[in-house]
């Protein structure tokens, strides 16, 4: 770990009069730090800095301090940099591996500014698009028609499967539109099998992410870049559901090499 100079550069921000962090500045002078005050409009941060120089160090004191909040923190990393921080406060720490299965369709999206239906079309859209194009009008209204029958006649949280056999059922004149809902069940027939399907074509779940402060470790999917993206849109929906159920706390979210990730 590192010892990195810390901003601010000259003292505290003068709109901010409760400590969380107290900082060693420029001038080896103590000034406090509140990341989390309500006096910030926009309490997003970025820490940038060479390899080695503490940016990982840095962050564990901001969280550490920032626990006396009872806050709730979601830490995603690659390389296992908070696993003792996290153990040793009794939290939760994923060291994500093709050991780990889930339906990445079972959430709930209550409170959040996002519905069932929309969620389930994103996951759908990662799942068949190709080389990171948008999706076509009609490939969106087969995806639309799917979402809507599930809901209306099947009382199930789906997995994959449920999707290409609700695909199936849908009848289209359109010879076009046909061809386009076979190519949709072949691309989601993908992720039925071999390691994608023993990862997300799942009824249950073993993954648990429920505690107050949990740090995902992704390292172990980076080999995997598009079973990863699905994982990653899982996980986001998690955390903003947690986040909308209590809105009266403080709340910490960390992207650790997240260039690395995104």
């Amino acid at each position: 770990s590192g010892s990195p100079d810390l901003l601010p550069i000259f003292g505290p921000p003068a709109s901010i009069s409760e400590p969380i962090l107290l900082l060693r500045n420029e001038y080896n002078t103590i000034t406090y730090f509140n990341p989390l005050s309500d006096h910030f409009k926009n309490r997003n941060g970025i820490i940038f800095a060479s390899s080695g120089a503490g940016k990982s160090f840095t962050l564990n004191y901001l969280i550490m301090n920032t626990l006396a909040e009872n806050p709730i923190i979601i830490i995603i990393d690659v390389g296992g940099s908070y696993q003792k921080q996290v153990e040793n406060f009794g939290g939760k720490y994923f060291k994500i591996s093709p050991d780990y299965t889930i339906n990445p369709f079972q959430v709930d999206t209550k409170g959040t500014d996002i519905t069932v239906s929309q969620y389930w079309a994103n996951i759908i859209e990662v799942m068949i698009r190709e080389n990171d194009k948008s999706l076509t009008n009609d490939e969106k209204s087969i995806i639309e028609d799917a979402i809507q029958l599930i809901l209306k006649n099947k009382n199930i949280t789906p997995i994959v499967s449920d999707f290409i056999e609700v695909i199936d059922e849908l009848n289209y004149n359109d010879e076009t539109v046909k061809t386009t809902k076979e190519r949709i069940k072949r691309h989601l027939g993908r992720w039925t099998k071999g390691l994608r399907g023993k990862i997300l074509n799942n009824r249950e779940s073993n993954f648990n992410p429920d505690s107050d402060f949990i740090c995902i470790d992704f390292k172990g999917l980076k080999q995997y870049p598009d079973i990863l993206e699905v994982f990653l849109l899982y996980i986001t929906n998690l955390s903003w559901q947690k986040m909308a159920s209590e809105k009266g706390r403080k709340m910490l979210v960390v992207f650790d090499e997240a260039w690395d990730i995104m």
